[in-house]
């Protein structure tokens, strides 16, 4: 399993380049759930997440295992 590390351990050229890739996912996979015509639940269901889970990488409060991306 893949554990994040901690925003007080990452230097700000870390902080910075995780928060521009939360940023690309978070609008990719919003674009692709609008594209499919689905609510965060529905894609939530689909993925066997959570609603607050899709909610949280679609703000990019949130990143993923890249495993679990494959199930959304």
């Amino acid at each position: 399993m893949d554990v994040a590390i901690p925003e007080s351990r990452l230097s700000d050229a870390q902080r910075q380049r995780r928060a521009v890739r939360r940023r690309a996912l978070a609008e990719a996979l919003i674009a692709a759930r609008r594209d499919a015509g689905m609510t965060q639940t529905e894609l939530a269901e689909a993925a066997g997440m959570s609603r607050s889970a899709i909610a949280r990488l679609e703000t990019g409060a949130a990143g993923i295992a890249s495993d679990s991306l494959w199930d959304i």
